[in-house]
């Protein structure tokens, strides 16, 4: 994988994308903490199979990273915090560059780099899904 490096400005895609999951993430979050319990949507794949679904306990999840218990968090729904931790480092990177004045690093990979990438997520999100299963949550 080869890495370019360019100036950073707030007009990147990456500073965009990351004030865009910033806002989303402040939703969901607003969300799950304040909309009563009632309110929020049954799992609809749960409901036809009676097996938890890829995002199962994400909800509950981000209720018990709101109140500080991460070990609970990552027990419902490990993929979730992942998720989150590699947002806000990534979001950290994408406004440390204009703010720095550092210059942004960007990969290039290759394809068949490209398809290790789509094959690890995969596996990621089979590897989570598994562990709901075997947890019966």
């Amino acid at each position: 994988m080869t890495w370019t490096r360019q100036p950073a400005a707030w007009r990147d895609i990456e500073c965009r994308a990351a004030l865009a999951a910033l806002g989303g993430a402040l939703a969901a979050l607003a969300a799950a903490a304040w909309l009563p319990d009632r309110w929020l949507p049954a799992c609809v794949f749960r409901a036809w199979t009676g097996r938890p679904c890829l995002t199962c306990g994400a909800t509950r999840a981000l209720r018990a990273l709101l109140e500080g218990r991460a070990v609970e968090a990552w027990r419902l729904q490990p993929l979730i915090v992942l998720l989150l931790l590699a947002a806000g480092a990534w979001a950290a990177y994408a406004a440390a560059g204009p703010l720095l004045g550092l210059p942004r690093l960007r990969p290039r990979p290759t394809r068949r780099e490209w398809r290790l990438l789509a094959a690890g997520g995969i596996a990621l999100v089979l590897a989570n899904w598994a562990w709901l299963l075997a947890g019966g949550r």
